[in-house]
């Protein structure tokens, strides 16, 4: 438990700013001093449990939304670090992780459901989008920092995950920064093209995309097949190694039950399978 000690004009001006003592994350207590000169947050820690889902309220301008949440795999132990599923949620959704509870089982992974920065799309310049694609990057660096403090994370093990929306998000994100991810699943999606720019900086990406695992799946009556499959095909191109499935019968939703995508999931997030890919990039850094 952390306690910070403040003013009475600090509490004025932290209202100011929020509007309203609910400013403070779930669980925090304000607490007077005896003279009633001084305040202090006692800043309540997370209650995260292995096997549930932990909604964490935001209060940080650089995270999306009000808050994210955060699955604990029910296999979850503090001896190792764990590898963790970010998902972006398609449009008219919430924050959850539901989707990849399903798929995993409820094993192997953290799962964080992020909410979005913004959601104006209509960007008109190359730049503009670029520059927005960075503030979603940031928004789920920061979850990550947050609940590193209370869970075990690898970091060289991070998944980067949407539909619909989110996966057309993960696309750009992947697209214009894959280094510090492991892996991305795109669902029900393709990619936004004027989001990959000739020039230096996607460039230098391509270095990153090289052996990336990529994932897309879409189903077979989805009305993004045709952009995905597009999606699959420019990623390849790029280097990285595409699997994709396209889901019999089904439309434009995932497909929780989906053996390719569990086992992709296993196999790429195995720490024997990141130190061959590591070794793999930096030989293809030398040739």
């Amino acid at each position: 438990m952390k306690i910070i000690l403040i003013t009475a004009l600090d509490i004025i001006i932290l209202l100011n700013i929020c509007g309203s003592a609910a400013c403070y994350a779930s669980g925090d207590e304000i607490r007077e001093s005896k003279d009633g000169t001084k305040k202090a947050i006692i800043r309540a820690a997370p209650k995260f449990a292995a096997g549930e889902e932990t909604r964490i309220d935001v209060k940080d301008k650089d995270i999306g939304g009000d808050y994210f949440v955060v699955y604990v795999p029910n296999d979850y132990t503090g001896d190792s670090n764990w590898p963790v599923i970010f998902f972006l949620h398609g449009r008219g959704g919430h924050p959850s992780t539901k989707v990849f509870r399903n798929i995993t089982e409820g094993k192997g992974f953290i799962i964080i459901g992020m909410e979005y920065v913004e959601f104006d799309e209509n960007r008109t310049t190359v730049g503009s989008y670029i520059n927005y694609l960075k503030r979603e990057q940031q928004s789920i660096f920061k979850a990550k920092r947050y609940v590193s403090k209370y869970l075990k994370i690898d970091n060289k093990r991070l998944f980067l995950t949407g539909i619909s929306r989110g996966g057309f998000r993960t696309a750009g994100l992947i697209e214009q920064n894959a280094r510090p991810w492991a892996g991305a699943v795109i669902m029900g999606a393709g990619r936004i093209p004027f989001s990959s720019p000739v020039s230096t900086s996607i460039t230098d990406n391509d270095e990153f995309l090289r052996n990336k695992p990529i994932y897309i799946g879409v189903g077979e009556e989805d009305k993004y097949n045709d952009e995905a499959r597009k999606a699959g095909e420019f990623f390849r191109r790029r280097g990285a190694k595409v699997t994709f499935e396209e889901y019999k019968g089904l439309g434009h939703q995932p497909k929780e039950d989906s053996e390719i995508l569990r086992n992709w999931l296993a196999t790429n997030s195995a720490v024997e399978r990141h130190r061959e890919a590591a070794d793999a990039n930096e030989q293809a850094k030398t040739n």
